[in-house]
């Protein structure tokens, strides 16, 4: 196991979430089962290691730098793989997303970042009033696609914890099941009359 993979392994034994790493025998395979009582999920582990020319910056060849995220629609879409590959589509599926990155070119927006990523951006407006509403958003991983991944979470060395983004359009949601109700920071995405807002769970 790599080093994002022993993180989550850790978190799932501590909080006594029963789970086993699946065999990888040469076909894709998610990283994880996972389950609590009859219900089964499976759990892929993407960490965001430095680049060539985040390594540059870390060599002191650059004063200032800012890192996006562009890497996590690439991470989402090799998770997928994984699910397809094991048959894994009918259960819940999540993507666990782990940045071991340099403090230095860490995203520090890395949570509103994903959320993004699986929504979409959006485009607001101030009302006359001062309200301010959303009026378009660009389609995001989640719009229209990819309904059997439930959830992206992000996982924190730091602190040993789990960060739960549930995916509103999900086959198998898992919002309020036994699987999650574990974890302490859980956000599900809404919609409002004002467009799309995060809440917590």
């Amino acid at each position: 196991m790599n080093e994002s993979e022993i993180l989550v392994d850790e978190i799932l034994t501590d909080l006594g979430i029963g789970h086993r790493k699946l065999p990888e025998l040469g076909d894709p395979v998610p990283d994880f089962e996972v389950w609590v009582g009859s219900l089964t999920s499976y759990w892929e582990v993407k960490e965001f290691v430095e680049n060539p020319y985040e390594k540059e910056v870390l060599e002191g060849h650059h004063e200032i730098y800012s890192i996006n995220s562009d890497r996590i629609e690439d991470r989402v879409k090799s998770a997928s793989v994984q699910f397809k590959g094991h048959g894994a589509t009918g259960k819940p599926c999540v993507v666990v997303l782990c940045d071991n990155r340099d403090f230095v070119v860490k995203d520090l927006l890395l949570i509103q970042n994903i959320q993004s990523a699986m929504m979409g951006v959006a485009e607001f407006m101030e009302r006359k009033d001062g309200q301010v509403v959303e009026v378009r958003r660009h389609p995001g991983l989640f719009t229209n696609r990819k309904k059997y991944i439930s959830a992206i979470a992000v996982a924190f060395a730091a602190t040993k914890e789990l960060v739960v983004l549930h995916n509103p359009n999900a086959a198998h949601s898992l919002v309020a099941s036994p699987l999650v109700s574990e974890f302490k920071h859980q956000y599900q995405a809404r919609y409002t009359n004002v467009g799309l807002r995060w809440e917590k769970v």
